[in-house]
């Protein structure tokens, strides 16, 4: 039988197929081989490392202090992180929105830029449009493989 916080995991699994199209995941392992607070899953999604810790609802303490710090370490580092209580569909979709949002900047410098390019043609500027676009193509693209 599951229990009440492996629900909470298989539920997650299946949104992160849904929010997080293209991304990849791991869910590093537990006991005396892993590292100590390791959240639940980790994920690179559009360039953004999420590292998400999933607890059931009913579960009274919640994460421990020990998860808590690497969290913070991981948010230190630039990283997206955050607890999950139960089946918290609006706490994945602000995770979702913090870690696409390198992507949406860039797209809305492009904007800007491209629009100041349209109105004065300057090369300069059509060059950093020329990169910015690469940077989102990079960041949204799924690679081949090259490893």
């Amino acid at each position: 039988m599951t229990t009440p916080e492996g629900k909470v995991k298989i539920w997650a699994k299946g949104q992160y197929a849904r929010l997080f199209p293209g991304h990849w995941r791991i869910a590093p392992r537990g006991g005396p081989f892993g590292k100590a607070g390791a959240p639940d899953d980790i994920m690179c999604w559009q360039g953004s490392f999420v590292a998400i810790e999933e607890k059931s609802d009913t579960n009274p303490v919640g994460a421990t202090e020990r998860q808590y710090h690497q969290l913070r370490k991981i948010q230190a580092a630039g990283g997206v992180a955050a607890v999950l209580r139960g089946k918290d569909e609006e706490r994945l979709l602000k995770v979702r929105l913090l870690a696409g949002e390198p992507v949406e900047l860039l797209r809305l410098a492009y904007d800007r830029l491209n629009n100041l390019n349209s109105a004065y043609g300057d090369e300069d500027t059509n060059l950093l449009c020329h990169r910015i676009m690469i940077c989102i193509s990079r960041l949204t693209s799924t690679p081949g493989p090259r490893i």
